[in-house]
């Protein structure tokens, strides 16, 4: 099976803080990234997602609520490397450029 990279954008919805967790999805048979584990699979729990959240800020992992696929704690945007968004639970006003990364690493000497 094939897969790609993604990006999953992890909002806590009670603070409107966001983070970044890198992931890979398995392509469909029409070459499409399945989306089905984030969107009504295991990650498509709070208590998943809390998790995810958790480590993308390395902090000491919580026990998080089940929230039996509700994402009333937790929404998620998964976006391609390109920066282009594949799946939307909420809005984003912030723009993610690859390129970014690149620089924001590079040292000046």
């Amino acid at each position: 099976m094939e897969i790609v990279p993604v990006i999953v954008v992890i909002r806590e919805n009670k603070t409107n803080r966001i983070r970044f967790h890198l992931d890979n999805l398995f392509l469909g048979e029409d070459k499409t990234p399945n989306i089905f584990i984030w969107e009504d699979g295991n990650y498509a729990c709070d208590c998943n997602r809390g998790l995810f959240f958790d480590r993308a800020g390395n902090d000491e992992e919580r026990e998080h609520e089940c929230s039996q696929n509700t994402g009333d704690d937790y929404s998620v945007n998964i976006l391609l490397q390109n920066g282009e968004c594949i799946y939307s639970e909420f809005g984003m006003q912030i723009l993610i450029e690859p390129s970014t990364y690149e620089e924001t690493d590079k040292s000046t000497d």
